[in-house]
């Protein structure tokens, strides 16, 4: 814009306004284009339709017949040249794209998961799909981060959404963001930032609280954490297959407010941590040993910002109402801060709990949260849905 402002205002002062620097629209049409591909690793293959206005312009310009008539034969030549030069880049990208316009085969993914989906969902149910294609083609409405006083964010496309929010780019100064173009790491892994505490809470948003989920071996699997994958899949009530793709039908959550404060626990899981992890996310209880290790998982949603730094507590609670463990940290074993967190977000907070040295019986799960800054400021205690029993 700063560039296009400075040539239109030249050419007034030179008493020509439009005429010779017209060719300037077109060009910077194509500029940012042009930034993204030389800064960034962003070549998927529906970004190159920006490019196509903008580089119509410019080639339609060059059939111009004042653009041969100007000068004459002699700087003609290098006018030739260059028109040679992009006619002969062109014709690969024009026989590749007639190609694939003559091409007409079957869709084996999206069109068979869209009717599952369609068929499947009863009014007023939402679907969670990763990939925005599949509730495209079943003629749903994506889910949306449902935020208190507002109709909520719609997640349409998970990958830019979860990037933007793991990297928080619209809370840094425009100089931040600025200088990180030129100095911020462009190799960096696409799963090592959407695997980050905030991409993973924009992620399962939406998944929390849909009613179906569609888990697809190309956008959803690579993006959602192990622990992610896991909740969801143990939320199953019944499971479809499709090609490339499963839809899960989820159970009705039940969340849980933690008033005083703005916050919602909306799942849970339990499972003994071993290798074959496999959590408990429904009612029930699971067995384990006294020489192993609990693994709970405690997923909030905050419905507005948070200014405190919460701690949480989990108890396990004996038959006799006893208090037989203890974990009192900030979330995530202490690595997340709920001052951080944003409205909507689903985030993980995953604590293991080990149990050597309890008496076998039945044990109860509860948890509260609190701030440390302000003692009087505590949530009533939640009794998780999930018990241990320790032979």
């Amino acid at each position: 814009m700063l560039a296009l402002t400075y040539i239109l205002l030249r050419s007034v002062r030179t008493g020509s306004p439009g005429r010779s620097t017209l060719w300037a629209l077109p060009a910077l049409w194509a500029a940012p284009i042009l930034a993204v591909f030389a800064l960034g690793h962003s070549y998927h293959s529906q970004y190159y339709t920006q490019w196509v206005p903008p580089l119509a312009l410019i080639a339609g310009a060059t059939g111009a017949n004042r653009l041969w008539q100007r000068a004459g034969r002699r700087a003609q030549i290098p006018r030739w040249i260059a028109a040679g030069v992009l006619a002969v880049l062109a014709l690969p990208v024009a026989v590749s794209q007639w190609r694939v316009a003559a091409a007409s085969t079957p869709d084996p993914t999206y069109q068979t998961t869209g009717i599952e989906l369609s068929s499947g969902m009863k009014p007023g149910e939402q679907a969670m799909a990763f990939d925005p294609g599949y509730t495209f083609a079943a003629a749903r409405p994506p889910a949306r981060i449902p935020v208190p006083g507002d109709f909520g964010n719609y997640i349409v496309d998970t990958a830019g959404f979860s990037v933007y929010t793991a990297t928080d780019l619209d809370r840094r100064s425009w100089g931040d963001l600025l200088g990180a173009v030129f100095k911020g790491p462009r190799n960096r892994d696409e799963e090592e930032i959407l695997h980050q505490p905030n991409a993973q809470a924009a992620l399962l948003a939406g998944a929390v609280n849909a009613n179906q989920v569609v888990l697809d071996q190309k956008i959803a699997l690579p993006k959602l954490t192990a622990q992610s994958v896991r909740m969801l899949e143990a939320r199953a009530v019944a499971r479809q297959d499709s090609p490339f793709a499963e839809v899960l039908r989820l159970n009705t959550p039940s969340p849980s407010s933690m008033n005083p404060f703005s916050l919602m626990l909306v799942a849970s899981t339990v499972a003994p941590l071993r290798d074959e992890l496999a959590p408990l996310a429904g009612p029930g209880a699971v067995t384990v040993s006294r020489t192993e290790t609990m693994q709970v998982g405690l997923y909030w949603q905050p419905q507005n910002y948070i200014p405190a730094d919460l701690r949480v507590v989990v108890r396990l609670v004996g038959e006799g109402g006893e208090n037989a463990r203890q974990v009192d940290t900030a979330p995530a074993e202490g690595t997340e801060h709920t001052s951080t967190w944003r409205p909507g977000f689903a985030y993980p907070d995953i604590r293991n709990i080990p149990l050597a040295g309890l008496a076998p019986g039945k044990y109860r799960i509860v948890t509260r949260v609190y701030d440390p800054a302000n003692t009087t400021a505590a949530s009533r205690e939640v009794e998780l849905e999930q018990a241990i029993i320790i032979k």
